[in-house]
């Protein structure tokens, strides 16, 4: 059954939710389930793909763009710098799949794609960055949006032309990380920046970046009221995360963490097989476990384990 969600309740639902940041090799169906379990009532990404990969071998990506209408709402994230490219996967991903958004990505700071003027290589391509959006929106009838850095070196603010391009051409709405792609994923945010590229446009400006507690969004978003704001790494071993605005949240005992992390790890195994499985989720090991006293102590008994069994029987030695 399809159920795409109407624009205006997408909107909405943007701008009044936590959304989730797609992030290449984490952002996978099993990851999607929990989240959405445990917290996320915005909007939710599968992994990114390539426009000219997508459209050289649809089948590969079966399994990284899979969802349910349970899932929704959900957006599929494109990137690569070549319009038609991006144009046509947009067209055949919305005929296949029928995601509630397009997002083209504008943002990734990956040299393997910026020197390929995907990503945030588009910052310094404003014109290349503006034929893709209008190529998409011709093509396709779902919502479209991009996510993008608010620059490609600190004080810049080469995101503005893109954000003009994406209102002038009826996106509906534009996911903005307050680090430039200089600054990665560890650098300082931007926010006084975003606040006045925010005041010059009207499209919705959804805020990401730095958010890896309750503390962290009221610090960093707290005062801004009409403003959406997009969780990525925080979110990996904490789900719960995208519930700190709720009255009634607090942070997860342990137990719950090992309850999740289990119920996680059972996801993954039973979506890609205990082959593929177990080692796909080794890097949620350290988020979900970072806190509890002596966990250092058995991370490499989780990451030289191959059968699913004796993992869990070591994560419950944690509760003992």
């Amino acid at each position: 059954m399809i159920t795409c969600m109407n624009n205006l309740l997408l909107s909405e639902i943007i701008l009044h939710h936590f959304s989730q940041s797609p992030v290449a090799g984490y952002s996978d169906y099993p990851f999607r389930k929990i989240i959405r379990k445990y917290g996320c009532r915005g909007l939710i990404f599968t992994e990114m793909v390539s426009g000219k990969g997508y459209l050289m071998n649809p089948s590969f990506h079966e399994e990284i763009l899979h969802f349910d209408d349970s899932d929704r709402p959900v957006g599929i994230q494109i990137f690569g710098g070549d319009p038609e490219a991006i144009a046509l996967a947009a067209e055949a991903i919305e005929k296949k799949f029928h995601p509630d958004l397009i997002d083209i990505n504008m943002g990734c700071p990956a040299r393997k794609v910026t020197h390929k003027l995907g990503g945030a290589g588009l910052l310094n391509n404003p014109h290349l960055a503006e034929k893709i959006i209008r190529e998409c929106v011709k093509r396709v009838k779902t919502p479209v949006s991009i996510k993008t850095r608010i620059g490609w070196n600190y004080g810049d603010m080469l995101s503005r032309t893109l954000i003009k391009s994406a209102e002038e051409n009826g996106l509906i709405c534009v996911f903005l990380h307050l680090r430039p792609k200089t600054g990665l994923f560890s650098g300082k945010l931007e926010l006084e920046n975003f606040l006045s590229i925010k005041k010059e446009f009207k499209i919705p400006l959804i805020a990401n970046g730095g958010v890896y507690s309750k503390d962290d969004f009221l610090r960093i978003y707290g005062n801004i009221k009409d403003c959406g704001v997009m969780i990525g790494r925080g979110s990996f071993g904490n789900p719960w995360l995208f519930k700190i605005k709720e009255p009634d949240y607090s942070t997860p005992s342990i137990s719950e963490r090992l309850s999740v992390l289990k119920e996680h790890l059972c996801l993954t195994v039973n979506y890609f097989g205990e082959e593929h499985g177990i080692p796909k989720f080794r890097k949620f090991y350290k988020p979900y476990l970072t806190g509890i006293s002596n966990h250092t102590k058995f991370l490499p008994s989780l990451f030289r384990e191959k059968n699913l069994s004796d993992i869990l029987n070591i994560i419950n030695l944690f509760a003992v």
